[in-house]
């Protein structure tokens, strides 16, 4: 039986600022498709991406924000 295997990233904000982290995995249906990806982006000097589900496009439209 496969199981399915997901993707988590995570922030949590406090008084002073935010946190933003993920896991670094990549799923491709049940299955795991890379290990070692970026998932938390800064865009500018106050605003991170965080992404979570298919991995290129996510990843393009990050690029896209840090223009």
């Amino acid at each position: 039986m496969l199981i399915p295997k997901g993707t988590t990233v995570l922030a949590l904000r406090y008084r002073d600022g935010a946190v933003i982290g993920g896991d670094r995995m990549a799923t491709e249906g049940y299955q795991v498709s890379a290990r070692r990806i970026e998932k938390v982006y800064k865009s500018d000097d106050y605003s991170a991406i965080a992404i979570a589900g298919a991995a290129g496009p996510c990843i393009e439209l990050a690029r896209l924000f840090q223009i």
